[in-house]
């Protein structure tokens, strides 16, 4: 299912979260180490694009910062794989 959300897109999201967009053109770190270094005491909200060309993820106002977890352009599907594969490694969900 698919909502469609008024803008700014920012009041959607928890006023003290950690907003990280991922792009190719961003400093390249292991997702692992990345989600390690994290603050695990605030919301994190994680912007992923989901377009074959371009980088919308680095063009938005709200982003506070952006990695890239591949060098590699990686499909949105297989980004949100290795996001949900790291918190799975780190929270101990088998």
């Amino acid at each position: 299912m698919l909502e469609v959300i008024k803008s700014p897109v920012q009041q959607h999201l928890p006023p003290d979260s950690i907003r990280i967009a991922f792009s190719t053109k961003a400093k390249l770190i292991p997702m692992a180490k990345f989600a390690k270094s994290l603050n695990n005491s605030q919301p994190v909200v994680f912007v992923v694009g989901a377009v074959a060309k371009g980088n919308p993820t680095m063009e938005v106002d709200y982003i506070q910062e952006s990695v890239c977890i591949s060098k590699y352009a990686l499909s949105a599907s297989v980004c949100l794989g290795r996001i949900m594969n790291t918190y799975e490694e780190i929270f101990g969900i088998v």
